[in-house]
Parts: structure tokens; sequence; C-alpha cells
């Protein structure tokens, strides 16, 4: 009698396709390569160089540092890490250096001798950030490859928890005594900013200062409406300007923690726009005037807001010469992140039962061999070729039998059991015949 099997696919899902920009390792790094990460669904692809072939190089050390921006995380998928078995020739380390109690908290883990502690691809890791990965290479072979793929986590918009009051921490106006005695919390809501009675003469001898904070992950923009105010010869603001600082040194910022001075009587930047951002979540406006009795002007006005490329619009008025113009622009607007892309390996059960019947086939023999090992997919950062497979595996008592393979694999089944003619059936496993992803 004929044997008959019958298969049934599941766990895993559709593939889901994603654009990805490659950062390749290469003798060419010098140090430390930052990675600024972009909006959820903007993946980065980190490999060895060449990859997935071998290379020609030795005395390889590259590392990033990958950082994510405004209120997100960093999310790390680990799709393949070969280090080969020599402990002094290749190694993948990666630690998140300023992160406690995930499993990226340094020293992270490390690939080396064989050893691959990373998670599978369809578990990856999120982790606060920044991300060093560091790749190290003393072999002469090329034969050490990965891919590890990083990108940003869906933003933490959600602002109502720091909702805007006017001086709500700033009970004493801002020329009040001590450091931090007036800070504006930024949120949903815009801040008025102006000097002490604006439009009228603010007086003399005052020191004020206002210390404007967005909640963690948000900047502070600052845009000047107005300025009249007594400037000194030679056009410098020594006795009385309006000054603001970044307490945040960064490579990008404009205004740094030495901040810079206005006065006069056209608004900081004319004619261009008279805007100016943090490079973190604080910003702090300080106002003086000197001792002298003169006529000093209206003083300066200027709207504070919270900003977020991922989360909120930014709006702001340019004055040029007589006109004034409002300009908005819309924050990034960045896909629902599809189903996690990495559709393998797919448990495939074979069902081995008599012909015509429903009695299962205890102890078959089941030959899995593979005849292709995949499509490969192109825009799939995740993807890496599986192995090729050739296996042979038993029927439990209930006739089934279990083996991993890969969604997008076709393979050859031979199955021979005592009493019953060989069977032979050629699988061809897809997308669509899987049931979960991820």
């Amino acid at each position: 009698m004929r044997t008959q099997t019958a298969l049934a696919v599941f766990w895993l899902a559709a593939v889901s396709t994603v654009s990805c920009m490659p950062l390749e390792c290469s003798r060419h790094m010098a140090g430390s390569a930052p990675v600024w990460l972009n909006g959820p669904a903007d993946p980065i692809e980190l490999t060895s160089p060449n990859y997935p072939n071998t290379y020609n190089a030795s005395n390889l050390l590259c590392e990033w540092v990958v950082r994510p921006r405004f209120g997100t995380k960093v999310k790390v998928t680990f799709v393949q890490a070969e280090m080969g078995s020599d402990c002094q020739s290749n190694s993948l380390e990666v630690f998140d250096a300023g992160s406690q109690g995930d499993v990226l908290a340094y020293p992270g883990l490390k690939a080396q001798c064989g050893v691959d502690p990373f998670p599978p691809s369809y578990d990856p890791v999120i982790s606060d950030g920044p991300v060093t990965v560091r790749f190290t290479s003393q072999g002469l072979d090329g034969s050490a490859k990965f891919k590890v793929v990083v990108e940003a986590t869906q933003p933490q918009c959600d602002t109502d928890s720091n909702e805007a009051a006017a001086y709500t921490g700033c009970p004493d106006g801002p020329c009040c005594q001590g450091e931090g005695c007036c800070t504006v919390a930024l949120a949903q809501s815009d801040a008025a900013i102006t000097s002490p009675e604006y439009p009228a003469d603010s007086g003399r001898n005052l020191s004020c200062s206002w210390t404007l904070e967005a909640p963690v992950g948000y900047n502070v923009a600052l845009n000047f409406l107005d300025m009249d105010m007594r400037q000194d010869p030679g056009s410098s603001c020594l006795n009385d300007f309006v000054k603001i600082a970044d307490p945040l040194n960064s490579a990008h910022g404009a205004l740094g923690p030495q901040g810079l001075s206005f006065c006069g009587e056209l608004v900081p930047n004319f004619p261009a726009p008279s805007i100016f951002s943090s490079s973190g979540n604080t910003m702090v406006i300080k106002y003086q005037t000197d001792v002298s009795n003169v006529r000093r002007g209206r003083g300066f006005s200027a709207v504070a807001s919270a900003i977020n490329p991922l989360c909120t619009p930014i709006s702001y008025s340019h004055i040029y010469d007589d006109n004034v113009c409002e300009a908005t622009c819309s924050p990034h607007v960045f896909p629902t992140p599809p189903p996690a892309p990495h559709c393998y390996p797919v448990e495939l059960t074979t069902f081995v039962i008599e012909a015509n019947s429903t009695i299962p086939i205890s102890g078959a023999s089941i030959e899995i061999e593979t005849i292709s090992n995949g499509v490969e997919l192109a825009d799939n950062p995740y993807w890496v070729a599986p192995e090729q497979l050739r296996v042979t595996r038993f029927t439990n008592l209930d006739g089934t039998a279990l083996q991993d393979v890969t969604e997008t694999g076709s393979y050859l089944l031979t199955v021979t059991a005592d009493g019953f003619f060989p069977h032979t059936v050629e699988v061809n496993i897809t997308c669509d015949d899987v049931e979960y992803c991820g």
C-alpha cells in the first residue's frame, strides 16, 4: 500500500519590504563613526566588508555609535554574526554604555570563538542608546561576516503631562534671585517671553532670566518678534542685552553654553528668520540693563515652543523689512511600522498517514533536502540566505515530524516506512503558507 503524506506549514508570515541604507565596514574608517537614526521604518544596515561575501582585508577595527533622536530608542536586529572558531581573529561586540538592566547594558554581547550570543532576528533588542557596534578582524581569510540592522522606535509624542502654563515655575517673575528661579515648562502651547513692562521701558539695573524646558526628546524653539533696545557704540551689546544660551554643547548647535547676545532695533538674524533652537530640551534667556538712567526702548518680545520633528509642527513669524510672513513646517510623516519582516525559521510539520484513511504511521523516515535555498529578498534588510538542508526525521506516534525550514525555500521530501511504498513530494514554501510573522 502506498503512503499518503499531508503537509501543514505554520509559524511566521508575509515578508514586508523595507528600504535600507547600508554602512559597510572598511579599512578607511577612522575612529568611531556616528550614526544618527531618523524616524521609525528607516533602518540602517551595519555590515562586514563585501557582505555577504568574503573580503580581502586584515587588521580591521570598525566602530559605529548609534544614537536615537526626538524621544525614540534604538531597535537592534541581529541578522547574522559568524566570527569563526579562532578566538584571536574576529569579534563583534554590541553594547549600550549608558543603559542599565537590559541585555545590551555594558559590556553587552560579544560574538567570538564560534559563539553567537545575539538573539535571533525575529527577537530585536530595544535600548535607550547610544549603542556601540564594534567589529575587530585580525584574520587573513576574510571569512567573518555580520549584519546588524538598527532603526528608531516609535517616538513618545504625548506631552499632556507637561502642559505649559504661564510661568508656572516662575512665581516671582523672571527678575528673581537664584539660578533657575524662573522656569517655563513648554508642551503643546507656546509661551510668550518679553522683557519686563514690554512694550514700555523695562527700567534700569535689571538682571532677569528664563529657563525654558521642553519634554525629554523635544527641543526648544525661540522666535523673536520685536526688539528695540539700547545699542552701545561699535554695535556692541555690553550694557543692555538679551542673551540666549544652550546648556548642551553640540557640533550642530548655533548657541552653545556661552550663548549669543543681542541688542539694537532689529530682531536677531534680520533680515532672515529670527528663530533659534536648542540642541537639547533646555534653553536659557537672560535680560540685562545697566544702572544708567536713560531711555531704553520697548525691550524685546519672543515666542517659545517645544518642537519635535517627529511629533509637532514648527511655526514662526518672519519679519522681512515691513512685511511679516508666517511659516509652518509639518512634522515628519513616517509610515506605520510593517510586521516584522523576519520570516524564518518556519516550522514545517509533515503528517504521514495510511492512504485513504486517517491512521497515522509512526517511525516513518522522512528525508528532507533543499532544492532551492530561498529567493533573496533584496529590499528586506533582515533577510539572510539560509543554510542548505539535508536531514532525516522520523515520525512520532501521531505520525508527525517537525523541521525548521525557510519561508522562501523549496524542499524535496522522501517518505519511507516498513510495509509501504516510498512516497516523494516537493514542497515550495512561500510567505502565503505561514500564519504568523515575528
